[in-house]
């Protein structure tokens, strides 16, 4: 490696610790990665750099991939990511190690700063281009090592706060994060989840304990950094609202419970169909919309008729669809194709109505409305308190990230420059990870977004 051309953390005689530009001058990480991701654009996923490229500080930009390296997570693979491995020579401070950071007396490894990553990179992937994954994927592998790093330096300052009244908030907002996380990546299977650490040498109390930490941490941080954020002034206030109406405005929607009864349902779809047979299958047709009909009016429950002579979607579920959201264009429907009639005809009833029977798309419906919740918007008076969070959010995060930075700057590491690589060059493609999966299916997140619907809070059926 060209020493002189690579950046690393040097300890000054005044004590204080940064990265140093080419020219021996002092930066911070920011400047540092910024002046090496303007070097060069980044190389496709599919072609990797050489390996003697990949050693040469100028020849590389942290956005670029790369080279493959069989041997880069040895030391990994040898001890849990988590375990303090004994200190050697080769881990002093300044040491130039691929596989992971020295910070104080502490280690970072390459997979503690993927680890929480990785669920993700497959959308990244699948949604942007080439150069655009991976600048993106580089600015978040340097955000998670200032977040890395400032966990090992401010962990202990931070722990001093914790006193046992706290603790079991510390303990509940714990399980809550890992209980999201479980939800939202593993489909909520804890069997999944535990494959997955197992699968990269963590247990769930080391995951646990990383989560206390960043919870301590992110309330030591607001409690010492939050007073320090000013209240924003009227002007921003407006400018906010103005420039965010649809996050304070909430679109009506209501609950659909529909019977469909289709023709088709009542055709020999085995052999040609003549028109007597046509006729015969709407006869049948209106004939079983026209008992459902009867019964609604005869006082029988919604959901018990639907199960009965409904021939539709979620007959099971009594014809329930859940909350159908009114759109913003007067002109379209709620739903499209088979059902645009019904769901125009939802938002013609009032809560607890039912329609006529509806002859459309060749099938026969009845809609109910459950209950209804009307479009509606926050004045800028009352949406006040909630931007005036928004905002000292926004500048708290700020002040957050410049903090940190001052404390990397002060802290004494290992090479930044060589450890960025080793990160870069672990992250997974899509065609490695489904290549390597095999067996353990089960311990990959999900790579693929779930469909959402508003079904999920299903209430009584209406009576």
């Amino acid at each position: 490696m060209n020493m002189a051309r690579s950046v690393i953390i040097v300890v000054c005689a005044a004590g204080l610790v940064g990265c140093m530009d080419a020219s021996g001058n002092r930066v911070s990480m920011q400047e540092w990665w910024a002046s090496r991701t303007e070097k060069k654009q980044p190389e496709p996923r599919s072609e990797k750099p050489d390996v003697e490229a990949a050693d040469t500080a100028d020849s590389q930009s942290p956005t670029q991939r790369p080279a493959q390296n069989d041997t880069r997570l040895a030391s990994q693979q040898e001890r849990p990511a988590n375990e303090t491995a004994p200190r050697s020579a080769e881990d002093s401070p300044g040491a130039v190690r691929a596989d992971h950071l020295v910070v104080d007396d502490e280690i970072i490894r390459v997979q503690d700063i993927l680890e929480p990553l990785q669920s993700r990179l497959p959308t990244l992937e699948s949604e942007l281009s080439t150069d655009q994954y991976w600048r993106k994927v580089g600015e978040l592998i340097r955000q998670q090592i200032i977040e890395a790093v400032a966990q090992h330096l401010i962990w202990r300052r931070a722990q001093e706060t914790l006193h046992d009244e706290l603790k079991p908030q510390l303990d509940k907002a714990v399980e809550k994060m890992e209980k999201d996380r479980i939800n939202r990546e593993f489909g909520g299977r804890e069997t999944a989840y535990a494959k997955y650490l197992s699968k990269h040498g963590k247990s769930r109390d080391e995951v646990r304990e990383r989560l206390r930490r960043s919870v301590l941490i992110d309330s030591y941080l607001r409690d010492r950094l939050l007073p320090m954020v000013p209240l924003p002034r009227k002007q921003e206030l407006q400018a906010y609202y103005n420039s965010h109406l649809t996050d304070f405005s909430k679109e009506g929607r209501r609950e659909m419970y529909l019977i469909d009864v289709p023709v088709a349902s009542f055709l020999d779809l085995s052999r040609p169909m003549t028109r007597e047979d046509e006729r015969i299958a709407i006869e049948k047709a209106r004939g079983t919309i026209d008992k459902a009909a009867a019964a609604l009016k005869e006082g029988r429950p919604f959901a018990d008729v639907a199960k009965e002579f409904s021939y539709g979607l979620h007959k099971d579920e009594g014809g329930y669809w859940g909350w159908i959201t009114q759109p913003g264009d007067a002109n379209a429907a709620p739903l499209q194709g088979h059902w645009e009639a019904p769901s125009r005809k939802l938002f013609e009833l009032k809560a607890g109505e039912s329609s006529e029977v509806i002859d459309a798309a060749r099938s026969f419906f009845i809609v109910r409305v459950g209950e209804i919740e009307e479009s509606s918007r926050l004045s800028f008076q009352e949406a006040q308190p909630e931007i005036t969070n928004a905002i000292r959010q926004q500048r708290f995060i700020k002040l957050r990230a410049e903090f940190l930075q001052k404390e990397l700057d002060r802290s004494t590491i290992g090479s930044l420059d060589a450890f960025v690589r080793a990160v870069l060059n672990a992250v997974p493609t899509q065609a490695n990870a489904s290549a390597g999966s095999g067996s353990d299916q089960d311990a990959i997140p999900s790579r693929s977004p779930k469909l959402k619907t508003d079904k999920a809070k299903k209430g009584p059926p209406p009576q």
